[in-house]
């Protein structure tokens, strides 16, 4: 996790530099556009200074597959995921 701004814990604030690095433009895509070709990157694409813009970032490594809830009836096994 890395903070940008003050908070009540200066536990995990990034270092100056990593600010100043992050400070920097950044290409971002935009959430629920519809995708088309001939502009893909004039309007789905922006410049983003992350550390501007948003107060903390958590990164994951790792993840793991999540089984929905729900998606099988009860009695029926369901299938075994990743470990």
């Amino acid at each position: 996790m890395l903070v940008f701004k003050s908070t009540a814990s200066q536990k995990h604030v990034a270092s100056s530099e990593v600010i100043r690095t992050l400070s920097d433009n950044y290409i971002e895509r935009a959430i629920g556009v519809i995708y088309r070709p001939a502009t893909e990157r004039m309007s789905h694409y922006f410049d983003a200074k992350i550390a501007k813009q948003f107060d903390i970032i958590i990164h994951v490594d790792t993840t793991k597959a999540l089984t929905p809830i729900g998606l099988y009836p009860s009695g029926v096994q369901q299938p075994q995921c990743c470990d």
